[in-house]
């Protein structure tokens, strides 16, 4: 069922901070009155921003703080979802597709925020085969698989070319700030995207006194790991266990600190990636190179 929004779109969002700020209130008097006095009697000791507009005639009906930045957390899914539903239709499906030519691969974005590992095993093994097909190995192909994984695909192709261009170059969101960090909450945008842009690492305690293991999802050389944790005996005071991506130099070194303690169950920790569309290239040769 598809279903028409096409009266008003409220974005209400509320933010970390201490008390209330009122910076702007506008709009029509009768719905100024009615929704301030429900915002003010509602007792939030939080940050609030909205705005409420006529989407036929762009008229502004009430706004309060809209201006102000805010982290939108979980309330992005709700004009998402607003969107979804009103401009895609029930066959809709996001596209990565891959092409082929004498000397290289092509592997083409088509934005979907959702493509994971098993995605690119099923591409990378569907485009092993037909390189394969394409040197005349079809009869090995069919009777003689293990011969097939003698050709060596680095002999062949010259370049893995990845086309992004589906969206902008810009990576960061309209409004971020340059200090945003390595939390998956922000991960950079990119018209091929893998594992949400993020690495997740699988954190489990060492011997005493011995760094924590470390293990990561996809496993891929393009990260660098500096692991300085510590696995501890006793909870003395708080754990000050981290991990964070050198954000500040934009590479993808993560550097892993402080202390685990000995007793913790196995977590996992999801740090976001600088460039993920060459991130996304360089698991995809390696998944290839296996082929």
């Amino acid at each position: 069922m598809k279903f028409s929004f096409n009266i008003l779109f409220i974005i209400l969002i509320f933010g970390c901070g201490n008390s209330p700020t009122l910076l702007n209130v506008a709009g029509e008097k009768k719905v100024v009155n009615d929704i301030t006095a429900l915002i003010q009697d509602s007792g939030l000791q939080t940050n609030i921003g909205m705005k409420v507009v006529n989407i036929n005639s762009g008229e502004t009906l009430y706004e309060w703080n809209s201006q102000a930045l805010f982290n939108p957390a979980s309330n992005n899914k709700l004009y998402t979802c607003v969107a979804t539903i009103t401009l895609l239709d029930s066959t809709f499906a996001f596209k990565t597709r891959v092409y082929l030519d004498s000397s290289s691969i092509y592997l083409v974005g088509g934005g979907d925020p959702d493509l994971r590992i098993e995605h690119l095993e099923e591409m990378a093994q569907v485009t092993s085969d037909s390189i394969k097909l394409f040197l005349g190995r079809d009869y090995y192909f069919v009777n003689n698989r293990k011969y097939m994984r003698t050709i060596d695909l680095r002999k062949t192709i010259d370049y893995l070319i990845l086309d992004d261009s589906i969206v902008d170059d810009i990576p960061f969101g309209h409004g971020w700030m340059w200090d945003e960090g390595s939390s998956k909450y922000v991960a950079q945008l990119t018209g091929l995207n893998l594992n949400k842009n993020c690495v997740n690492f699988f954190v489990t305690p060492g011997k005493v006194g011995k760094p924590a293991i470390i293990r990561t999802h996809p496993v891929t050389d393009y990260i660098n790991i500096e692991n300085h944790s510590l696995t501890k005996k006793k909870k003395i005071g708080r754990s000050n266990f981290k991990i964070e991506r050198d954000w500040v130099n934009q590479t993808n070194n993560f550097i892993i600190s402080g202390g685990l303690w000995a007793s913790a169950q196995t977590d996992t920790v999801y740090r976001n990636i600088n460039d993920p569309t060459n991130f996304t290239g360089s698991v995809f040769t390696q998944i290839l190179r296996e082929k």
